[in-house]
């Protein structure tokens, strides 16, 4: 933090370290004072997507999924190109229960980005409320292919095993879950089920 305010005490107009010192705050849970310096980088230069992409993400973490909607429909706007800006705007859409647009963004995202693990797991996600259980688990297991320390794609394994009664694939992947993530936003439902499946 020392480091981005002594730079914007010598360069009061660097937006740069102004996006920084808020990327820091919101790692802190300190989204008060992130989004005031993400807001004052995007005042300073409001062409820069990853700036509304960072504010988009501070407000969906805060459950404020219209809010982080406008954000990441800014950064498209500015980078249509930007892979992660249609994965995070399917996210938000697909929390707000608009499927449809959430799948477009996701294929969107993995047509400019195949390796954006996290958005083949979003598409798990949406597979699985579809009731399309295998095509959930293919989209799981190659975001972990991508990435194996993607938290949210054993999750979403976990549920799929447990849809199809192998209970002990689904521990297993609870539990991988829970060793990634023990403080994660799934990590209660986790432990729950984990409890549900041992007796």
């Amino acid at each position: 933090v020392a480091k981005y305010e002594e730079a914007i005490r010598l360069d009061p107009e660097s937006a740069n370290s102004y996006s920084n010192l808020g990327n820091i705050l919101a790692d802190r849970g300190n989204d008060g004072m992130a989004e005031k310096y993400y807001k004052k980088a995007i005042r300073l230069q409001p062409g820069i997507a990853y700036f509304h992409l960072n504010l988009g993400n501070l407000y969906y973490q805060d459950k404020n999924y219209s809010k982080a909607i406008s954000e990441y429909q800014v950064a498209m706007k500015l980078e249509s190109d930007l892979a992660l800006a249609h994965n995070n705007l399917g996210d938000a859409y697909f929390r707000k229960g608009l499927k449809k647009l959430a799948l477009r963004h996701f294929t969107q995202a993995l047509e400019l980005d195949p390796a954006l693990a996290i958005a083949h797991c979003n598409l798990g996600d949406y597979e699985y409320l579809e009731r399309n259980n295998l095509s959930a688990k293919k989209r799981y297991l190659e975001a972990l292919k991508l990435d194996p320390t993607l938290a949210q794609a054993y999750f979403g394994l976990a549920k799929a095993y447990e849809r199809e009664y192998n209970n002990p694939l689904a521990l297993r992947f609870y539990r991988r879950y829970l060793l990634l993530a023990p403080q994660g936003d799934l990590a209660e439902e986790a432990r729950r089920r984990q409890a549900v499946l041992a007796r």
